[in-house]
């Protein structure tokens, strides 16, 4: 099955020469469902919601497409994972170079207000088809991976999975820094 999250905006001569250097552009002709995962990278209140401090409010519109790609790797035996950004006591202990250089005084104390656990800005926002099998994952850093976060890494090779899906929101933050340390499962 093929969806489409987004409209692609890679230029066409950079899939040109990946193509050529790779010799076609689809990284896998097939996955190993029951190895898979999809990762839903932050869609919570605190950046779907109107007026939530931190908005993206294109992110509500891959909801249902998040949610067939969920639905569909659970289908074909695979694991879905939905990243919490979270802002607690170890956050702002263990990431203080962000909170006191790439925040003013008054956005950090919004974050700190709108992302702890157990807060409105921390639930997973309630459009998104979350089943009891599904795991939740804080982070406390931009990547899912980095230190300081429950081991994500420990928790996909205790389950076997060495592909993931990465779907979600600031694509080219939270998403992006999530990806290069998903290299590391194999």
């Amino acid at each position: 099955m093929e969806i489409e999250l987004h409209r692609n905006s890679i230029l066409p001569a950079v899939m040109e020469r990946v193509g050529q250097r790779r010799g076609g552009i689809l990284v896998f002709s097939r996955l190993d469902s029951k190895r898979t995962a999809h990762i839903v990278v932050d869609l919570q209140d605190g950046f779907m919601a109107p007026g939530a401090v931190a908005e993206i409010a294109e992110a509500r519109v891959i909801v249902p497409t998040v949610n067939r790609i969920s639905q569909a790797v659970r289908d074909a035996g695979g694991l879905v994972v939905y990243i919490q950004n979270t802002v607690d006591d170890v956050a702002i202990r263990t990431w203080s170079t962000f909170f006191d250089h790439f925040c003013s005084p008054a956005r950090r104390q919004m974050m700190i207000e709108a992302f702890p656990p157990g807060s409105e800005g921390h639930a997973i926002w309630p459009g998104l088809e979350v089943l009891p099998r599904d795991l939740k994952v804080q982070k406390r850093r931009f990547g899912a991976f980095a230190p300081d976060a429950p081991d994500l890494h420990d928790i996909l090779r205790a389950r076997d999975i060495d592909t993931l899906i990465i779907t979600g929101t600031a694509s080219r933050v939270c998403c992006e820094f999530t990806a290069p340390d998903a290299m590391m499962l194999n």
